[in-house]
């Protein structure tokens, strides 16, 4: 895949480019609106939560600048000059390294999120070191194709490194979606739950799978195709995945109101009481209301007080 070997058709170069821009910048679009519409729905919600949700839009809109300069550059400024398909200008790279933070900033919440609902520490951890190492190559990518021929370095030098971080995603999103639907089946089978509470239960295990499953699809699909082709369509996966990752963490955050039923508030809560050793018991009951109780509250689990107007969302 190198300038030598000829101009390569324009379909499975510039063209592959070209979809997975359009349709991640419609996908930035609706992650836009699903920021506005999480700061409108959760002012209370803790000051971290909001930054991870600023610097993940922040991301985003470097990401698709980058990505739109690099493509003006290709398509106007050098038009007609086809040997800057596979020398695009250094804008494009820099796409690598706003995807790469965009990847560490939402696994790293995922991996949060376990921890908060298993009360473990060995997957939290195992997702975090994997979602470095991949942040890490995606810095080293990133250097050597600022000093290269463009993506003709990817086939060769930068090979072995692109195939660790398109197995990579899949490998910590498999984890993710595996870790989350085990500890929340274990929690409906052990315990004593209504009918109603196994129902959201449920439900959340499929909410589990729907925000990593997409995601985890797109990275194979990727890894696919840069293995077997000799061409950029593998580029339009590559330039969706950070588009999905940001739009699932949104879609997790807003889907809080998913679990709001009745007149009152009626939702899964998990309640953490320790002990006089220091030992920590889960115990999920439904229709919590404001109290003594402490609760420790997982992104997927959510506890409301209620007051004599509303109901306040109370974020991990």
């Amino acid at each position: 895949m190198s300038s030598s070997q000829g101009i390569p058709p324009l379909d499975d170069t510039l063209g592959a480019i070209i979809i997975g821009a359009v349709v991640g910048t419609f996908l930035f679009g609706i992650m836009t609106l699903q920021m506005f519409s999480y700061y409108r729905r959760y002012p209370d919600d803790t000051l971290a939560l909001k930054m991870l949700v600023g610097a993940v839009w922040l991301a985003e809109l470097g990401h698709s600048i980058s990505l739109w300069h690099a493509l003006y550059q290709i398509t106007i400024t050098f038009y007609g000059q086809l040997p800057h398909i596979l020398d695009p200008p250094n804008s494009m790279p820099f796409t690598l390294q706003f995807a790469s933070l965009i990847n560490l900033m939402v696994q790293t919440f995922f991996a949060i999120r376990i921890h908060a609902l298993s009360k473990r520490l060995l997957i939290p951890i195992i997702s975090s070191l994997l979602t470095v190492t991949r942040f890490a190559f995606n810095i080293v990518m990133l250097v050597e194709f600022l000093g290269s021929d463009g993506f003709a370095v990817m086939e060769t030098k930068l090979r072995w490194v692109m195939l660790c971080v398109s197995v990579i995603g899949p490998a910590v999103d498999v984890l993710t979606a595996s870790a989350l639907i085990f500890y929340l089946w274990r929690m409906r089978s052990e315990t004593l739950l209504l009918q109603r509470t196994r129902r959201t239960i449920d439900t959340l295990i499929l909410w589990s799978l729907e925000t990593t499953s997409v995601t985890c699809a797109t990275g194979i699909l990727q890894l696919i195709f840069f293995i077997s082709m000799d061409n950029l369509v593998w580029m339009t996966f590559f330039l969706l995945q950070p588009k999905l990752f940001s739009n699932s963490l949104l879609a997790h955050l807003n889907g809080r109101t998913r679990f709001r039923t009745g007149d009152g508030v009626q939702n899964l809560a998990t309640t953490v009481t320790a002990s006089a050793t220091g030992a920590e018991r889960m115990d999920t009951a439904m229709d919590f209301r404001s109290g003594a109780s402490r609760h420790v509250l997982a992104p997927e689990v959510y506890a409301f007080s209620q007051d004599k107007e509303k109901s306040r969302a109370v974020p991990f």
